[in-house]
């Protein structure tokens, strides 16, 4: 919340400033301030470890927990990874490794230790590098996706969670994970110690005994090889002293999984004051009142002056498509600004370029629809009437390439006719099989006419998974009800379906396609009515 009310403030001051300033002072002044704000805050988001706002981060477990996850970075390191490892060892402690996969593969032998002696081995990206924060997206994805595979050559296990170096999350580091297939779980922390540059153990103990409490995640090092200092020897010592406080205060030494899913366990914040959550539902309510305000405004002077130039019907909706497309993501943007809900493609589509498909979706929240098109804006989402005829925004939907379900046999066939029509001119087709929302942690049984769409257009079906965490603007939880830290809305493309495997039948493959997302769900099989 407080990031949005921060973004909120901001605008308010530098209104009140201008409106105070003579005309001539009001330039230069509002600007200053508007960038001192703009990099403040953004330093603050990026370097805080507690803040969600670029990347979804775990920096402590519950507080009701009876466990501390003590956290190593930067090794392995031969002389002083072991003596971590025999002081863990002597006091039956174990810990979380945020190993380096260049110091991993050449000490690999230190890795398969940690296994053996029952510790976590996490990423710590593959070089480490200083500019590591400075690098593009693609770069940042290939190093960590690098680091994470050498973890997984030594021990056999994918490494779930990562932890950038120094705990920074940039606003890059969120499009990397989005060009990974799994992304992990980014780790900060809870208390550190500081010890990459303290050089007594007094120092480092006093440090973390002030964050030693149930639930906290504690960051030391092990490695000497990427900054600070060259000795991690006042590490060693107080890690002794660290274990024999813990213990002291019944507190156990747990790996960070076991912190985490332990009962009770959570990696948010804990519970908003309720004028907190107030303010996060005015901050709600303000994105979809500028959604639905500019929907208004494309709808009756945008799109309209795209409709009268560009006469090609096709090329009029390709061009309206790609207006529509930037408001939608505009509209996420904002959402992402004020801390509510965040939407990432986790896994693109699996096609060849320039052929269409049928998307099918399951429909987890309210804003499933903007989601999809911001990302993938020459589509034609199959949509209710009642949506597609509204005598305000339907002039939206129509001109962008919606198509309306219809309401009885007749309407709805034709449906099917435009929707080949739109497959035929190079267009996706988007289609919710449910036909509204999915119920909490279930599916509604789908609907045929997405795969009638796919056998009589002769393309493939490609499901996006969609999923939510934590639950936000979904069936059983409207606006009013936010979650108190940002939603991640992730968009994963699934492996394609051909409807000749089918036998070009729209209920088979309906069947299979629906069967798939059961299995992946974790939900019970059924047979779905047979609804055109």
């Amino acid at each position: 919340m407080g990031r949005g009310a921060v973004v909120h403030l901001a605008v308010l001051a530098a209104l009140a400033a201008a409106w105070r300033l003579p005309p001539r002072e009001i330039a230069p002044w509002v600007m200053l301030a508007v960038l001192l704000a703009s990099a403040s805050l953004i330093g603050l988001l990026v370097t805080s470890t507690r803040t969600q706002f670029f990347v979804g981060t775990i920096f402590r477990g519950s507080p009701a927990s009876d466990s501390v996850a003590f956290t190593f970075d930067d090794g392995p390191c031969p002389t002083f990874t072991e003596q971590i490892l025999d002081v863990l060892r002597e006091h039956h402690a174990k810990a979380t490794f945020f190993v380096v996969g260049r110091a991993a593969e050449e000490h690999p032998d230190l890795v398969r230790r940690m296994v053996a002696e029952g510790h976590l081995v996490a990423s710590h990206t593959y070089s480490h590098a200083h500019t590591f924060h400075f690098w593009s997206a693609r770069a940042m994805a290939a190093d960590i996706a690098r680091g994470i595979d050498v973890v997984e050559k030594i021990t056999g296990d994918r490494p779930r969670y990562f932890r950038p170096p120094q705990g920074l999350r940039v606003p890059t580091l969120r499009d990397a994970f989005a060009r990974l297939p799994l992304p992990p779980t980014c780790v900060t922390w809870t208390v550190r110690g500081v010890d990459s540059v303290a050089r007594s153990a007094d120092v480092i103990i006093a440090r973390i005994k002030r964050g030693l409490v149930p639930g906290a995640i504690i960051t030391l090092h092990d490695g000497t090889a990427f900054g600070g200092l060259r000795s991690r020897a006042p590490t060693v010592a107080a890690l002794k002293e660290l274990l024999t406080e813990t213990r002291a205060k019944k507190l156990r030494c747990a790996r960070l999984d076991e912190l985490l899913e332990a009962e009770g366990g959570e990696a948010s914040e804990p519970p908003l004051p309720g004028w907190r959550r107030a303010i996060r539902v005015c901050l709600v309510t303000s994105a979809f009142g500028w959604f639905w305000g500019g929907a208004a405004v494309l709808a009756w002077t945008v799109l309209p002056l795209i409709a009268l130039f560009v006469r090609d019907p096709v090329r009029r909706v390709r061009a309206c498509q790609r207006v529509v497309s930037a408001a939608f993501r505009f509209f996420h943007g904002y959402m992402r600004v004020l801390g509510l809900l965040d939407a990432v493609v986790v896994k693109e589509l699996p096609r060849a370029a320039g052929t269409p498909v049928v998307l099918v979706a399951n429909h987890t929240t309210l804003v499933d629809v903007t989601a999809i098109l911001s990302r993938f804006p020459h589509a034609c989402c199959l949509a209710s009437a009642r949506y597609v005829d509204h005598w305000l925004f339907g002039r939206l939907l129509r001109l962008s390439g919606f198509i309306s379900a219809g309401t009885d046999m007749a309407t709805r066939a034709s449906a099917l006719q435009v929707a080949v029509q739109r497959l035929e001119q190079g267009f996706d087709v988007l289609v919710f099989p449910e036909g509204t929302r999915s119920p909490p942690h279930d599916l509604l049984p789908f609907q045929r006419g997405a795969f009638e769409i796919a056998c009589r257009g002769h393309v493939p079906v490609v499901p996006l998974l969609l999923r939510c965490q934590p639950s936000a603007l979904t069936r059983d939880r409207p606006f009013w009800r936010q979650p108190d830290r940002m939603a991640i809305l992730t968009i994963e493309a699934r492996p394609p379906f051909d409807p000749a495997e089918a036998g070009n039948k729209g209920s088979a493959l309906r069947t299979r396609v629906e069967t798939s997302y059961r299995e992946v769900l974790g939900l019970p099989a059924i047979v779905p009515a047979d609804v055109a």
